[in-house]
């Protein structure tokens, strides 16, 4: 199990990233991932750069400075996420934070796995 536990996440709808402070006080930028992309038996996200619920290659600045932050950190924040019928995305909280392995990004896409167990929140983070 991870021993450093987070106090707060905050994110904004439409970033790709959101600010995790951690209990000993760091700060870290981490990039987000949608749950929706996750086979969770396998623990493997896949996602199409040219899926139809948002074509990534729409945001170039967006998607090049989330795989850049991907790259650094080896973490990620996996969201729950409500799709509307436009496409739109409405973010609804966060599930947890994962370290990554096995990292893949090309035309095609982005694939990863989820390394090791869930990042826990702390108890400040239940008391808010």
């Amino acid at each position: 199990m991870n021993q450093d536990t987070y106090k707060d996440i905050v994110g904004q709808q439409g970033r790709w990233t959101v600010s995790v402070t951690w209990s000993d006080g760091r700060v870290e930028e981490l990039p987000t991932i949608h749950a929706d992309f996750i086979d969770w038996k396998a623990r493997e996200y896949r996602r199409r750069v040219d899926d139809p619920r948002g074509d990534q290659r729409l945001y170039v600045a967006k998607n090049r400075a989330w795989e850049e932050a991907i790259r650094r950190t080896k973490r990620v924040v996996v969201t729950r996420d409500r799709w509307e019928a436009d496409g739109s995305v409405v973010r609804e909280g966060y599930v947890g934070i994962w370290d990554i392995d096995s990292l893949m990004i090309d035309e095609e896409g982005n694939r990863f796995r989820l390394a090791g167990e869930r990042y826990l929140p702390s108890q400040s983070y239940y008391r808010r």
